[in-house]
């Protein structure tokens, strides 16, 4: 006997369809194939295998015993295959589908929720979402590693293979106690910060080696670091004294008895937050058309479109 290697995909399907109907003239028509065609593949499949799988009885077309236990074995096999080419398949329709999200947690709140329901009325609530919160660094490398289609976070050092879109940006807040010698200023500057103990991001993280450069330029450095608005909250609820620069987020509003100062050498517009997506990996329709909705979405996308189409006007 030959190897099962010679049997066509087209070779089984046409099988299944025929076992089916049992006539030649309709399977073929459902098959889209002339009846020729249907027979001859038919009698080519008996010939790989050894044994005749359908007999004539009038006009019909009966599957033999070997036909019959045939249908059994590959019939549920071909509805799984249809069943995994139709879920992939989704993946790239423009409406349906999944999406893998990874986001920090600073969007949370207010411009992630916002931009879904635009989404999702654009493209229906088929779309089914997946979303894991993480910190910057841990998404940028889950990305990477393909674990997400997108992400939304603050821009990595080198890293040429991500594309990042600029979506929205963050201010830079001094944080104090109410207690705190500066809780009755309208503005500080970073430089009246040079003898004090202050914290901030912790340096190695996206956010935090942004922001070293920030204070390298002022002659400051934090004497206590974490990753996030809620744990640095926590230190200048702990300690009084002790100020804290960081992203002006919801995680402070969590927090009584303290004050979000403006940082006068700071502009609003400081820290940008992307989405990113691997720009090496095929991007399903899907994919693309959340990052068309998010690019009309947002006011700094839109900001930065127009002003790259001056800069190409300019240049020509």
């Amino acid at each position: 006997m030959n190897s099962s290697a010679s049997i066509s995909l087209s070779q089984l399907y046409n099988f299944k369809k025929l076992s089916e109907l049992q006539h030649m003239t309709r399977a073929a028509k459902e098959l889209y194939i002339t009846q020729p065609t249907l027979s001859l593949s038919i009698k080519a499949l008996e010939h790989e295998l050894g044994v005749p799988l359908f007999y004539r009885e009038g006009r019909q077309i009966r599957p033999t015993k070997h036909g019959r236990e045939f249908y059994d074995k590959i019939s549920s096999v071909l509805d799984e295959l249809d069943a995994g080419i139709a879920a992939v398949r989704s993946h790239g329709a423009p409406s349906g589908g999944s999406l893998s999200i990874g986001t920090i947690p600073t969007i949370q709140h207010d411009f992630l929720p916002a931009l879904l329901q635009q989404f999702w009325e654009e493209y229906g609530y088929d779309v089914r979402m997946g979303f894991t919160v993480e910190f910057s660094l841990p998404l940028t490398n889950a990305l990477k590693a393909q674990e997400y289609d997108l992400i939304f976070a603050s821009k990595a050092d080198n890293e040429p293979g991500i594309s990042y879109l600029p979506m929205l940006t963050k201010r830079l807040v001094l944080v104090v106690h109410e207690q705190h010698r500066f809780a009755k200023r309208d503005s500080v500057r970073l430089s009246e910060l040079s003898d004090l103990p202050f914290a901030s991001y912790r340096p190695g993280t996206p956010l935090g080696n942004e922001m070293r450069r920030l204070f390298d330029a002022h002659g400051i450095e934090p004497s206590i670091d974490y990753d996030d608005e809620f744990n640095l909250t926590i230190v200048i609820v702990s300690n009084h004294q002790v100020p804290g620069i960081m992203l002006d987020t919801f995680a402070i509003e969590r927090f009584d008895h303290v004050r979000k100062i403006p940082l006068e050498d700071v502009p609003d517009d400081f820290h940008i937050i992307y989405l990113a997506y691997d720009k090496r990996i095929f991007r399903s329709r899907i994919v693309d058309s959340f990052i068309e909705t998010a690019l009309r979405f947002s006011p700094l996308a839109r900001k930065a479109a127009v002003q790259a189409g001056e800069s190409a006007l300019s240049a020509s």
